[in-house]
């Protein structure tokens, strides 16, 4: 359950609290080559995680992502799901002042995208949730709900 997905089905499907969703581990689904998109400005997406580039159009060239890999330095919030999976994000977000949803969530990448929904709107800007647009049309249909 991804994403816009996850957000329709919550009213369909039995939803559970962030601290009782199974841990998750992101590296595998992060780093899969096996589904991803080149946008037209060339920033490569991932193709499980969408909302998240993994590179950009400056330096672009797959053969060196697949060789030398991401600078997870200029990624924190990557750095972090690849690292410790949306546990590490969840305890960082609340940091931030994020509070879980009363009604809980479908899955893991349910609560993974509203907290990158918070963060888009509430901390400095990661270079890493990408395009915009994704972003600010899920944010209103959330408010909607």
């Amino acid at each position: 359950m991804k994403f816009r997905a996850a957000y329709f089905l919550a009213d369909h499907l039995p939803c559970r609290p962030a601290e009782a969703l199974p841990h998750h581990d992101c590296a595998g689904a992060l780093a899969s080559p096996i589904h991803a998109h080149v946008d037209f400005k060339g920033n490569y997406l991932t193709g499980f995680c969408s909302g998240l580039r993994l590179g950009d159009a400056e330096g672009f060239s797959l053969a060196h992502l697949y060789q030398e890999g991401v600078r997870l330095s200029r990624f924190p919030i990557l750095a972090l799901l690849v690292s410790h999976g949306v546990k590490g994000l969840y305890e960082h977000a609340l940091g931030a002042g994020y509070s879980p949803r009363g009604e809980g969530y479908v899955s893991p990448c349910h609560l993974c995208l509203d907290i990158r929904i918070y963060l888009y709107f509430n901390e400095a800007q990661y270079e890493e949730f990408y395009p915009d647009f994704f972003y600010e049309t899920l944010r209103g249909e959330v408010k909607e709900r």
